[in-house]
């Protein structure tokens, strides 16, 4: 953004400050410092192809029944083994990557959206507006986020729309709480300053100059966030409280094999290896993304 100074013959430029070592993952002694990211990275890649191509990877109907078939060990015609009804884990396990990965992706988007909002304008306005949010995001931060989504479950009801709005609004708080932070600390720097002296209003600052310089914080919180609303949607589909049968789900299919764990302990082993190298992978690429936008950190060698 550009402006001149009334009475003077100067111009002030004043643009979004970029973030710092934004390309030192790209290069290769990023790729060396940051390789549990790429692992991670490159897992997460993995699902999101299993998820997309699902119903061409699948070797069986995942909601198919074959009782003279129930609890068979893995084998060619059945991979990852079948459960209690017969049915294709390996099928079911493909089919609940789409589910899970819709639910965290979705739950992180709502509740990035509101809480980003909320905490940024809060932290930056200070004011009336600030004391709105930080009361309301204390209020949701006394509670675990699983017992939260399990209370909001119980008031909304199962179902694909009602587990993602529940997580959605156990998250939000977090990411309020990073925005609120950020925004403080940004908001006295010398080029929003410049911006408030050049006469931006506060949303243009908000928009063009707080929030791109928020987004490393940002990007690894929300990325921390879908695994827990994985970890989180499992634990409601190993109650029976997520999404109801006969979709199945990674939690649904553990739930599922509990029973059987002396006699066919394939089903609650492959099921949780699935959740298990979901949640990795996140954690990775979130541990490389905090490290790559951490400004105390300096790139070395």
């Amino acid at each position: 953004m550009r402006s001149s100074i009334p009475g003077s013959g100067y111009k002030l430029s004043v643009e979004p400050q970029p973030l710092r070592r934004r390309r030192s993952l790209l290069g290769p002694r990023g790729l060396r410092r940051h390789g549990g990211a790429v692992v991670g990275a490159a897992l997460l890649l993995l699902f999101a192809l299993v998820a997309a191509t699902g119903p061409w990877l699948m070797p069986q109907d995942p909601f198919a029944q074959e009782i003279p078939q129930r609890l068979r060990a893995p084998s060619r015609a059945h991979l990852l083994g079948t459960d209690h009804l017969g049915r294709d884990v390996l099928s079911r396990i493909i089919y609940g990557s789409r589910i899970s990965l819709l639910i965290g992706l979705g739950a992180v988007f709502l509740g990035g959206v509101f809480g980003c909002t909320s905490g940024l304008l809060g932290g930056y306005l200070g004011g009336w507006t600030d004391r709105a949010v930080v009361p309301l995001v204390d209020v949701f931060l006394c509670f675990p986020t699983f017992l939260l989504a399990l209370a909001l479950i119980a008031i909304l009801g199962s179902g694909l729309t009602n587990v993602v709005l529940a997580i959605a609004l156990a998250i939000w708080p977090t990411v309020a709480r990073v925005a609120r932070g950020e925004a403080i600390r940004l908001r006295e720097r010398d080029f929003v300053e410049a911006a408030r002296a050049c006469g931006a209003d506060s949303l243009h600052i908000v928009r063009r100059h707080i929030f791109p310089n928020a987004q490393g914080p940002l990007l690894v919180i929300l990325t921390m966030g879908v695994g827990t609303a994985i970890l989180s949607e499992a634990s409601l589909g190993f109650l029976g409280l997520g999404v109801q049968p006969p979709v199945p789900t990674w939690g649904r299919i553990i739930g599922d094999g509990v029973g059987y764990m002396r006699t066919a302990p394939w089903v609650i082993t492959f099921g949780g290896m699935a959740i298990f190298l979901a949640i990795l992978s996140l954690n990775l690429l979130s541990d490389g993304l905090r490290d790559l936008f951490d400004p105390t950190m300096e790139a070395t060698g």
